[in-house]
């Protein structure tokens, strides 16, 4: 019995059976997303530390995550984004 659980214990720590995303810590979906933590500072502390609007924070969001989330579909939100503030600037500086 103890050889057992030695055993099983061993190919736990080498990341075998279940792969090696046992041992790993669980992602924390809610408060920093993978897809918003991979570079040396999250999407949300650039958009509240330039007290960025709506859109202009959408805008951002979309293009730093992009890469890392929805691909091709991030970098088209952000464009819908772009081209509603410059819609809306257009009426104001006309």
């Amino acid at each position: 019995m103890l050889h057992h659980i030695l055993t099983t214990k061993s190919i736990l720590n080498r990341g075998g059976i279940m792969g090696s995303n046992v041992l790993k810590k669980e992602e924390d979906v809610i408060n920093h997303p993978s897809h918003y933590t991979k570079n040396k500072l999250e999407c949300i502390d650039a958009i509240e530390g330039l007290n960025l609007p709506f859109h202009e924070a959408q805008i951002l969001k979309y293009t730093v995550r992009w890469r890392y989330k929805n691909g091709l579909e991030d970098l088209r939100k952000a464009q819908w984004y772009l081209d509603r503030l410059i819609k809306i600037n257009e009426g104001i500086n006309k």
